[in-house]
């Protein structure tokens, strides 16, 4: 069950730039809908931790996406994107 978990958080960090995308960035400026966001991606880490999951596996994953966008400078959203990620990592150390 627990990668059931690891599965969906990756594919909501994956859905993330589907989303600023679709929006024009405004999903990522929108703080509300971002917190939610951030929200759901914050309760689905804690489920996997609490199935047995280690959070240094979910680091993996966020750091995976820091890397693939932290030089892409092209990324019209790379600012949106990269608060959202850091922000993350950042909750997801302290859980």
């Amino acid at each position: 069950m627990k990668y059931n978990y690891l599965t969906n958080f990756e594919r909501q960090l994956s859905l993330y730039d589907g989303m600023l995308i679709e929006t024009g960035g405004s999903f990522g400026k929108g703080r509300l809908v971002g917190d939610e966001y951030e929200s759901l991606c914050l309760d689905t880490a804690r489920k996997f931790i609490m199935e047995g999951g280690k959070k240094g596996e979910l680091l993996i994953i966020i750091n995976k996406y820091i890397l693939q966008y932290k030089d892409d400078k092209e990324w019209r959203y790379l600012d949106l994107e990269m608060s959202f990620l850091n922000s993350l990592k950042e909750k997801i150390e302290i859980l």
